[in-house]
């Protein structure tokens, strides 16, 4: 029987090797539009060291997309550099990402925080860790020192008239709220990018919720955007207000980009006819 540990061993030596990579392209001045085929390298060095491990597999990767066995039962979905303009722009928050699913059920995760090095690591009910030490504990001495009361993150959207803390990185924030430096997150991001920061967090005794309020779970097959809101349920409920103004103001920007289109649709019609006939 597979050892996790034989793939901590492999991912962890990974990621090093990606840091370092990564690091000696910006030395040599690589454009960040060359960078990301680094990335997809990467991501297909990835796929194949696990498949050596695991056996049959698909790896879903946010810079590779899909390659193996369509039918496979892992399935490892990854984005193995997270973050990554902020990096290039001298920013800090970007990391290393892999989850492993098991018939289409996560049950592996770990978040490497490249600035750092802090590992973030969870197994389904088994619970979840920051550098080995017991991240849920992590997380509540956090709550209770009262320091982050009243703080929210951020993923890729904003809340009108709520000041937010975002990271420009949606595995790093998702793995900030599970150590608990925040009550709650509303993001939207790709299921690659947080695959593995959402099983840390689900272990850390947080919820996902969609912004209907329902339970979210991962596809790991295909693509989604995701629209989520994390937390811990009392703190969900705290802001429930806000996550319902945030989507009437989703739903108004979104009828005026479409009014906007259709009234230049019919401005560019209204144009050819007088043009035409």
């Amino acid at each position: 029987m597979l050892s996790l540990d034989e793939v901590d061993r492999a991912l962890i030596s990974h990621a090093k090797y990606v840091w370092q990579e990564a690091n000696r392209l910006l030395r040599e001045g690589i454009p960040y539009s060359k960078f990301k085929l680094f990335k997809r390298k990467w991501e297909l060095e990835l796929y194949t060291f696990l498949s050596d491990l695991l056996g049959e597999l698909l790896i879903h990767g946010k810079d590779c997309g899909f390659v193996g066995e369509v039918d496979s039962k892992w399935v490892c979905i990854c984005d193995v550099f997270d973050g990554s303009r902020n990096f290039y722009e001298g920013l800090k928050y970007y990391s290393y990402n892999v989850a492993l699913a098991k018939d289409d059920d996560i049950i592996y995760a770990l978040c490497i925080d490249l600035e750092n090095f802090d590992i973030y690591r969870a197994e389904r009910g088994r619970g979840a860790t920051l550098n080995g030490e017991n991240l849920m504990k992590i997380s509540e001495e956090f709550l209770s020192s009262g320091v982050s009361k009243g703080i929210v993150l951020s993923s890729n959207t904003s809340i009108p008239g709520i000041p937010t803390m975002h990271f420009k990185c949606s595995s790093l924030e998702l793995c900030a709220l599970a150590k608990g430096v925040a009550e709650v997150l509303v993001g939207t991001s790709w299921n690659e990018d947080i695959a593995a920061a959402y099983l840390i967090a689900l272990e850390t005794g947080l919820q996902i919720l969609d912004w209907d309020l329902k339970p979210i779970r991962l596809p790991v097959r295909y693509r989604e955007k995701l629209r989520y809101v994390a937390g811990r349920k009392d703190k969900i409920e705290k802001y429930s207000n806000m996550i319902s103004v945030m989507k009437k103001w989703l739903t108004l920007g979104t009828n005026i980009v479409l009014m906007t289109a259709i009234l230049s649709l019919s401005t560019i019609t209204s144009l050819l006819n007088v043009l035409f006939n």
